[in-house]
């Protein structure tokens, strides 16, 4: 649960300060730490792959809820 709002928070601050999502999930997946490292870095790859953010989300079910990509789709 800490790992989620640690990535929400980090997400919502680096985007708010006008970092593109691309690089906000490299940020974001080199500070991760355990199983939310390697969710991190698979977002980071669907999001450079041209992907968006929920549908890489989706791929690891387990970490997101779906209301959580669902909000984020929106």
């Amino acid at each position: 649960m800490r790992a989620r709002r640690v990535f929400y928070e980090g997400l919502a601050s680096l985007l708010a300060a006008g970092i593109p999502v691309r690089a906000a999930m490299a940020q974001l997946a080199e500070q991760a730490a355990g199983g939310y490292r390697e969710a991190l870095r698979h977002l980071r790859s669907a999001v450079e792959g041209g992907r968006p953010l929920a549908d890489g989300m989706e791929e690891r079910p387990g970490l997101f809820r779906p209301f959580e990509i669902e909000l984020v789709r929106a």
